[in-house]
Formats: structure tokens, C-alpha cells, sequence
């Protein structure tokens, strides 16, 4: 994004001033007189009604802001890329038939290292992994379990079960460990490739592969915390263990969208306050501008609870592009205004003359960037649709913010100035 903006910023200042220097443009169309549009009548309305009750127009934007924060603290997280789909899709189906009938379709590695050559032909070592396993099988929390298990343990049973004439007595580990090495051995020369996918060659390092059932990863790490202590027990100081896999990158993931989110929403704030305070040449005026930059995204959080919309990968985007919008039309909104207030003394009269000319700008701007984003609303995945009409949610909000609360805003801070003003001479 940032090069992109670059380079239309390039073409804008170079490309774009060519091409109206050679297009004939009619002056008398554009000083023909003309009715007055609707947009032009509302963004009149706005900045009468803001110039006539600046202090209700405040009171309101702040009632909304202090209302979507309340809702906005009871908002979900959530990592389901599964429910991103349509329901019937062919991939929640054969998801849901995965979670049912097979364990599931995600997956947690138990990598147990011994640290020495052969060590995982140890019988003790297999028995321990064998408890481990039924004990794993036994854990659930909350809306997930475990649903099964595959290790060497498995391979060592059923080889030992095939030399004893399939007899299901005979479906244990051994204790000899020299019989452990010699099923396989046997076991690897059969022609399976399995072996090789659980086991290092030197027979130092294997693996437990832990399905569980592919669903929201919000509620992965509750069993993340039960099962890694029990591994570490139960193993004990027959090997190290470490688990790793798509479980427990996709249970940080969780925890991660939430840091991230915190530490870029307040980074992007400070530095575009800074940034408005060095534009504007006024610290006063910069942090005023403020306001209507974090209000759009306050009230899209609120939002996002009532329509019971999740806090996820994707509407996690949604800030930080709408606060780069705002910010644009609080630029422009308040150099707009300061200019007209330096040139005629009069904050009624900057803030007509600032909705007349930049406010028109904002409007069609607004107007066709939620267009834009509103065209997600065809798209069937549930995580396009609601990015989209977020998005364009709190651009519109962020519009009406810039047209009824910096008015209001700069009418107060305009009238104080040049009482203030009076009163020094």
C-alpha cells in the first residue's frame, strides 16, 4: 500500500497536471449557474447546525463514541477461515465429516527427542508414549478434544500383534528391547514408507501427531495449556519433548492479532498526531483533529458487536485503512479552515466557506471509496462481505464525522481564539 500511494501522490503532481494543460476544458460550463445539489444542500445543513449548537453536536459524537467503547470491550477474536465459507460449501462439508468420523483436520506435532542413538527403541520410553496417548485421548475443554493420535507406539503394536497370529492380547510393546528393534526392522522392510515419516534414521527422535477437529482457533489454546504439561510429565526425563505443527502456530495466532492490533492502532495514532500537529503548525489544533480520525473506528468496533461480527485476520485491516482515510479528510477539512479563518477573522464564516469547497471534495470522495468497498458485498466468502460493508461503514462514519464534529470542533476553538484575542488588546 504505502507504494502505491507513492506512486499516485507521482502521478497525481506530474501525470495529472499534464493531462488537464492539454484537455480543453469550456469555461462557460463551469461557471453556468446551477440548482443546488442535495449533497450541497446537506453539507450546508451540517454546517449550520454545527455552527448553531456546536456543544450538542459534541455531546452526541461523544454519547456514540463512549457507547460503541462499552460494546466494543465485549467483542469476540476469532480465526475461523473454515466459517469464511458459504454454508453447504464443499470444504465445510468434508471438514465437518473430518471433525465427526476422523479425529479432525488439525493437527498438533509431539516431537520427543532422546538424545542418543536407538533411544526410542527404549520399552519404557514406548509405554510412556502409549500412556501418554490415552491419557491425551481423555482431555477436552470447552467446545473441542482430542480426537486421535498416531505414534511408533502404534506400529510397534500392531507388529507385535502380526507375529502372534493377530491374537489381541498380543497388542502391547514388548519389554525386551532387542525384540523392539527386531519388529522394526522387520516392520521397515516390508516394504512401508511409514516408519520413515515418524522416525529419524538414527531411531534418536519421533514424532506424535495429535488430530483435533478444525474449528475456531480461539479455542485452541485452553488445550494447548492442558496438554503440554501432561507431556512433559508423563515423558519425564526419558526424553525431551517440544510440540510444534499447525495447531500451535494458528493458537498464537490469536494472541497475536490482539497484540498487533493494540501496538499499530496506538503506533499509527501517535505518529499521525505528530504528524497533524507539524502539518497544522499548531499543537492545539493537531490533537483537536484527532478526535474525528479515532472516532470512525471507535464506532465501527461498537458496530461490530451488534452485528455480532468477530474481530478476525481480515476486520483487523479495518482501522488502520479507515484511519488513513480520515486522516486524509481531516487534512484537508482543517488546512481548508485555517486559511479562511486567517483570512476573514470569522469561524462561522470559515466553516461555509470550508463545507462549500473541501466539503464537496470529502463527500464524492467518501462516496466513491464505500462504493468501492461496497462491491464486496457479492462476494460469497462471509470474511470479503463483512470487510466490505465495515469498511464502507466507517468511511461513512468517518465522513460525517469530518462534517459535523471538526465544525462544531474548530467553531468553539475559532470563537475562544478571538475572545482570547480581544481580550489581549
Amino acid at each position: 500500500p504505502p507504494l502505491g500511494i507513492a506512486n499516485t501522490l507521482f502521478a497525481t503532481l506530474t501525470l495529472l497536471p499534464a493531462l488537464v494543460a492539454i484537455t480543453p476544458i469550456k469555461l462557460d460550463k463551469i461557471q453556468r449557474p446551477h440548482n443546488e445539489r442535495i449533497n450541497q444542500r446537506i453539507l450546508k445543513f451540517c454546517a449550520e447546525l454545527a455552527i448553531r449548537n456546536p456543544w450538542k453536536v459534541i455531546a452526541v459524537w461523544t454519547l456514540l463514541v463512549a457507547v460503541s467503547i462499552t460494546s466494543a470491550l465485549q467483542m469476540s477474536v476469532s480465526h475461523a477461515p473454515i466459517k469464511w465459507f458459504p454454508e453447504g460449501h464443499p470444504l465445510r462439508v468434508a471438514n465437518q465429516m473430518l471433525n465427526e468420523n476422523l479425529g479432525g483436520s488439525m493437527f498438533m506435532e509431539v516431537l520427543i527427542d532422546t538424545g542418543k542413538e536407538n533411544g526410542v527403541q527404549d520399552p519404557e520410553l514406548l509405554q510412556r508414549m502409549d500412556a501418554l496417548s490415552q491419557a491425551m485421548i481423555q482431555v477436552t475443554t470447552p467446545n473441542i478434544h482430542v480426537g486421535k493420535i498416531t505414534s511408533i507406539v502404534d506400529i510397534v503394536k500392531e507388529t507385535n500383534q502380526a507375529l502372534h497370529g493377530n491374537d489381541p492380547a498380543y497388542y502391547t510393546i514388548p519389554d525386551d528391547r532387542a525384540l523392539v528393534a527386531q519388529e522394526l526392522l522387520l516392520f521397515e522392510n516390508s516394504g512401508s514408507d511409514d516408519l520413515k515419516q515418524i522416525v529419524d534414521t538414527q531411531f534418536s527422535k519421533t514424532r506424535m501427531t495429535v488430530k483435533i477437529p478444525f474449528i475456531d482457533a480461539v479455542y485452541y489454546p485452553p488445550l494447548q495449556d492442558k496438554l503440554e504439561p501432561m507431556m512433559r510429565d508423563m515423558i519425564g526425563d526419558k526424553a525431551t519433548v517440544s510440540s510444534t505443527g499447525l495447531l500451535v502456530m494458528t493458537a498464537k495466532t490469536i494472541y497475536n492479532l490482539i497484540i498487533s492490533m493494540i501496538n499499530s492502532y496506538m503506533l499509527s495514532i501517535t505518529l499521525i498526531s505528530l504528524l497533524m500537529m507539524l502539518f497544522l503548525g499548531s499543537v492545539r489544533v493537531g490533537l483537536l483533529s484527532m478526535f474525528s480520525n479515532i472516532t470512525p473506528i471507535a464506532i465501527t468496533l461498537g458496530f461490530m458487536v451488534l452485528m455480532k461480527v468477530p474481530l478476525d485476520a481480515f476486520t483487523l485491516l479495518i482501522g488502520s485503512i479507515a484511519l488513513g482515510l480520515a486522516v486524509d479528510d481531516t487534512i484537508h477539512f482543517m488546512n481548508n479552515f485555517i486559511r479562511y479563518f486567517n483570512r476573514y477573522q470569522d469561524p462561522e464564516r470559515a466553516i461555509r466557506e470550508t463545507m462549500a469547497t473541501t466539503g464537496e471534495a470529502m463527500w464524492f470522495t467518501s462516496l466513491t471509496l464505500s462504493i468501492g468497498f461496497l462491491i464486496y458485498l457479492f462476494a460469497d466468502m462471509t470474511n470479503l462481505y463483512n470487510f466490505g460493508l465495515l469498511t464502507a461503514f466507517c468511511i461513512t462514519t468517518a465522513l460525517l464525522a469530518d462534517i459535523l464534529m471538526n465544525p462544531a470542533i474548530m467553531v468553539i476553538y475559532g470563537r475562544r481564539k478571538l475572545r482570547r484575542h480581544e481580550a489581549f488588546q
